[in-house]
């Protein structure tokens, strides 16, 4: 949406033609992504042990 609405703009106010972004850009975004979601993941058994229901048992 942001692309098209940039396209839009640069078409209707200054007569530019937006070009669309390499591959590179995508593959960077989905790597980003691939790695967030791993370090994400690499954390959930930590907060399980931490917030389990045995540790956080009050007696």
């Amino acid at each position: 949406m942001g692309f098209l609405a940039a396209h839009l703009f640069l078409r209707a106010q200054l007569n530019y033609t937006l070009l669309a972004p390499h591959v590179s850009f995508y593959l960077l975004v989905a790597g980003g992504i691939a790695v967030s979601l791993a370090i994400i993941a690499a954390t959930l058994p930590l907060l399980r042990r931490i917030t389990g229901p045995e540790t956080a048992r009050n007696e």
